[in-house]
């Protein structure tokens, strides 16, 4: 009984009365439905198959004025306005939702960007940025490097005899980028754990560390934004005046995390000669 023509000829002649489309799908669904099974009863009566089928169609009447009557039920007008309603309180309930958490909050999920510098901008100059190509991934979130740069910060101190001289001092800065798909997932603390390491046999750690000493140069973390859901993170040197000379020897850099036993290296090759102007 399934897939008559007649049955399919008659419910599309109906829904083709009723101008609200959407609810077309569920009145040819539900008037198939009513055919079949009047159809099967009439069989159970007696009548061969064809002819049930051609009684059920007649007993449902004329196609185009039943169609007529429906589209005046499912009135176009109030159709679109229950649509309407519907999208309506859908997004009504999005604004309620998000109305819970502070609107710089919302948006710098999304995106932030990095602070300008404000104090003494005059005296910082650029002398190396590299986009290194070091990635890897842990507790199911994928880490990389996407850029690093060195800036020069020029001013003046006092010498012995209490006269004032021009001093240079530099600044390695290296973007950890951290993404998980499973974005609810908890992002692993990384402060006490991370260090940076260089070719020379230097350990630089953060303040939070128990290594941690004053008289030596830390990585510290300096920013911290979101990238549409991704997270970035700005580590920091110092290097002193009298300390800068060890970044001109480098032949690698490698950011470490380690905990328990676990963690992950980011390791950024240096060429020779890559940063002559801290010598």
């Amino acid at each position: 009984m399934t897939g008559r023509p007649e049955f399919a000829h008659w419910c599309n002649r109906v829904c083709r009365q009723m101008r609200f489309r959407p609810d077309q799908a569920a009145v040819y669904q539900e008037l198939m439905d009513h055919l079949r099974d009047s159809a099967e009863e009439l069989e159970q009566q007696g009548l061969e198959s064809r002819q049930a089928v051609l009684r059920a169609v007649e007993q449902m009447g004329d196609a185009e004025e039943l169609g007529r009557q429906l589209d005046r039920i499912h009135s176009p007008w109030l159709g679109w306005l229950w649509v309407c309603s519907r999208w309506a309180l859908g997004i009504a309930l999005v604004l309620a939702l998000l109305s819970l958490f502070p609107l710089k909050e919302k948006l710098g999920w999304i995106y932030s960007s990095w602070p300008e510098q404000r104090f003494y901008a005059d005296r910082i100059q650029r002398v190396a940025a590299f986009q290194p190509d070091c990635r890897a991934e842990y507790g199911g979130y994928r880490f990389s490097i996407p850029e690093g740069a060195v800036d020069c910060f020029t001013g003046p101190i006092q010498d012995g005899m209490g006269q004032e001289e021009l001093s240079q001092s530099y600044q390695l800065e290296l973007v950890l980028r951290s993404w998980n798909p499973r974005f609810y997932l908890k992002e692993p603390y990384l402060s006490a754990y991370l260090h940076l390491e260089d070719s020379l046999g230097n350990r630089y750690v953060t303040i939070d560390s128990t290594e941690f000493r004053t008289d030596r140069p830390s990585l510290r973390l300096a920013q911290d934004r979101q990238v549409f859901g991704v997270r970035e993170q700005k580590w920091v040197v110092w290097f002193d005046y009298g300390q800068s000379q060890v970044l001109g020897e480098l032949e690698w850099m490698e950011l470490v995390y380690q905990r328990e036993g676990l963690g992950f290296r980011l390791r950024i090759p240096l060429e020779k000669g890559w940063l002559d102007e801290a010598g």
